[in-house]
């Protein structure tokens, strides 16, 4: 509850506050009068009620010695009678001992005792934003399912897109014709949706942007083709040969190294036992024969490794692996989506940053063959 001194310092702020909520002009829709009230008032230096708290000691919490008028604080104000001079109790509950999170009541159960302190608006002000606030919410129930014969699509592009400004994931929005006859989605951001004034409106159809996307992906699989084939031009180069070769003579001369190692460690003690040999011999050569296994494993070890890495880097590039899997697709499935791009950044102009996946590996592919980056831009 405000404290009465908190309401004689901020009244005249909240007053304008709730005059601009009221004074609702002919012809504009609920969300365009919303979001122009918000504007203003941040235009005009009308503080929050929570920043104000905060101002004055009333509040710790620093982030809300940033906060900013948005939907949600609108909303609060105009469904709290205590800005009617009224004393509300009842409108959250919550049971610790039972485990129950706090959760906000129904008006019904709200236990009001009004003329508590000055009001700040008076009651025919109050009352006539409230109206405009409940025909808003009648008007969006009543179109609620109105369209569902039109049916829906799945949503495969879920997670991948999101604004290039603020950076979080656009909203796929359902919309139908003005004939009500069809509907197709859009991607919007939601900061914009909330408050104009927090990021560039982005607003781009499903359809282009699939299409988009689809053309990214397909110049993708065309650049997989192609490096498959130099692929086989390289692995049949002269150098390539060289180093194969080389990587397999290194190897069998480190395994057969290993196994002569072993072979004198394992009848070691054998001789020592027989007075083939004293115990300083035995012991040095029981040195020198375990310093020859460490070597020649770690000589295997890094030969494997190498022609791992090679293999990486040609017939087993993850990149590759993954794009020739797609090869034979003609259009954006929800797979190929989630398979193959990382993230799509929107912005404003509707220009698409496309980031795909395996870039890196792709990139290493392309400096071992000395082709030119031709894949999509990131």
């Amino acid at each position: 509850m405000f404290r009465m001194y908190c309401f004689n310092f901020c009244m005249a702020r909240i007053r304008s506050a709730l005059w601009l909520l009221s004074a609702k002009s002919p012809g504009y829709s609920w969300k365009m009068w919303s979001q122009s009230s918000i504007k203003r008032l941040n235009d005009d230096g009308i503080i929050t009620p929570s920043r104000y708290l905060y101002q004055i000691g009333l509040i710790k919490t620093k982030k809300y010695n940033q906060s900013q008028w948005k939907p949600q604080v609108i909303k609060s104000i105009l469904n709290n009678p205590v800005y009617l001079g009224h004393t509300v109790q009842g409108r959250k509950k919550s049971g610790l001992c039972q485990g129950q999170k706090q959760q906000h009541t129904q008006k019904s159960d709200w236990v009001i005792v009004e003329n508590t302190h000055e009001p700040l608006i008076d009651e025919d002000t109050f009352r006539a934003v409230q109206a405009m606030s409940e025909q808003a919410s009648k008007s969006y129930n009543a179109n609620l399912g109105k369209h569902d014969h039109l049916g829906t699509t799945p949503n495969i592009l879920r997670g991948l897109i999101f604004c290039a400004d603020c950076g979080r994931p656009l909203v796929r929005y359902k919309s139908v014709t003005n004939k009500g006859t069809n509907r197709y989605y859009v991607y919007i951001c939601p900061s914009h949706s909330a408050d104009i004034t927090a990021c560039p409106k982005k607003y781009i159809h499903e359809n282009e942007l699939k299409k988009a996307l689809l053309s990214a992906l397909c110049h993708e699989l065309e650049l997989c083709a192609d490096t498959q084939k130099l692929i086989k031009e390289y692995s049949r180069s002269p150098a390539a040969v060289r180093q194969y070769n080389s990587q397999e003579r290194n190897l069998t001369s480190a395994k057969q190294a290993l196994a002569r190692a072993k072979s004198l460690y394992g009848s070691l003690y054998q001789n020592y036992v027989d007075r083939l040999m004293d115990e300083g011999e035995y012991v040095d050569l029981k040195r020198q024969y375990r310093a020859e296994i460490e070597r020649a494993q770690a000589a295997i070890t890094e030969l494997e490794q190498q022609q791992f890495e090679q293999e990486r880097r040609t017939v087993n590039n993850p990149w590759l692996k993954a794009f020739s899997g797609f090869q034979e697709e003609k259009e954006l499935t929800d797979e190929l989506a989630h398979a193959l791009i990382e993230r799509v950044e929107v912005h404003s102009d509707n220009r698409l940053e496309i980031k795909l996946k395996y870039r890196d590996e792709y990139e290493e592919l392309a400096r071992l063959l000395g082709v030119a980056d031709k894949a999509v831009s990131t």
